[in-house]
């Protein structure tokens, strides 16, 4: 039993962050939502989570936070039904049955605010600069995805398209015994405070075809036919969403029968794929719209370090102000609870 799957839950894209925490709840029987400031050991509790999960032999998925790829938004346990998450903005969610499904972990009831009182107006100034520090980095990625489109100023040829789909499929997707397959959506890679961070390549995998095309060219409508026709044939499907227009897909994996299509270039393929044929010849500045592209997306992760560094002062107001005994206390009752034995 290991770690099976590693994936963001949501982005930094051109559209502002996109969440894709469906993906992560769907299916769950049982949800604990993390609740409280920064600072109170949200990710903490997560990890802890993890550790035990892994000790106790069960397979388990983590799914990292795009703003700071070393912290947890989730951890998810598929065989106990169970998904612990973060529930706070941006990926703010609220118990919808409680108690019969979710239950709400108030970390922020453990804080002394009268600590924090006094120093509300650092709290306060910091809060506002952070969210500033992000709206300047969307700007930045919504310029990037900008740049993305105009390189390709034509859809693909949709006939050859499916064509070349079709005869994906019949190369890398058997029929399976009859059975409901899982459809979900995430993220492989994200522009986080450390860069473009990709998570694909720890990704349990016996097969993988790159579908290689020029910038601003899309593997979207490919993509989707594979991912349905997977679906069809019985196999779970992860579609991965592009971290600068999250309305495309990226990649496509395929869990049970560990494959990936994807339009990053990874180490050793199967196959590749050329999809250029499917658009028409690239425009003459397309280089220069790739240049500025690199640019946009530069300045948003210097937004985004910009943004982590104030996040981390702010935490240290609230970890300062945090009862850790009775953040024990919890943690040690609901692991109880999750693993009796």
């Amino acid at each position: 039993m290991a770690l099976t799957i590693k994936l963001f839950p949501g982005g930094n894209t051109g559209q502002g962050f996109y969440s894709c925490f469906s993906g992560v709840m769907d299916g769950k029987e049982r949800l604990l939502l993390l609740k409280g400031g920064p600072g109170v050991g949200k990710s903490s509790m997560m990890k802890r989570f993890a550790r035990a999960l892994d000790a106790a032999g069960l397979d388990y998925e983590l799914f990292p936070c795009s703003s700071d790829p070393d912290s947890l938004d989730a951890v998810c346990a598929p065989s106990l039904g169970l998904c612990i998450m973060d529930a706070t903005a941006p990926h703010a969610y609220d118990p919808k049955l409680p108690g019969a499904r979710e239950t709400l972990v108030a970390l922020g009831d453990y804080l002394d605010e009268g600590r924090l009182r006094r120093d509300r107006a650092r709290i306060d100034a910091l809060s506002r600069e952070i969210g500033e520090r992000f709206r300047r980095a969307y700007c930045c990625l919504a310029a990037a995805a900008q740049m993305q489109r105009a390189a390709c100023g034509a859809a693909p040829d949709v006939r050859r398209a499916l064509a070349l789909s079709e005869g994906l499929q019949h190369a890398y997707l058997p029929d399976a015994p009859e059975c409901a397959a899982q459809r979900r959506a995430l993220f492989g890679a994200a522009y986080t405070p450390h860069g473009y961070v990709r998570l694909l390549d720890g990704l349990p995998r016996q097969r993988t075809v790159v579908l290689s095309a020029a910038f601003g060219q899309s593997a979207d409508l490919p993509l989707r036919v594979l991912r349905d026709r997977a679906l069809q044939r019985g196999h779970d499907a992860i579609a991965l969403r592009d971290p600068i227009c999250p309305e495309r897909l990226a990649h496509l994996y395929l869990p049970k029968l560990r494959l990936l299509f994807t339009t990053d270039e990874l180490d050793d393929p199967d196959e590749r794929v050329d999809l250029r044929p499917l658009f028409p010849a690239p425009l003459a500045d397309a280089q220069a719209d790739e240049a500025a592209f690199s640019l946009m997306t530069a300045r948003a992760v210097g937004e985004l370090r910009a943004a982590m560094a104030l996040h981390d002062e702010l935490e240290t107001y609230y970890t300062a102000a945090m009862n850790f005994d009775r953040w024990q206390e919890r943690f040690d009752a609901l692991l109880m609870e999750i693993l009796p034995c």
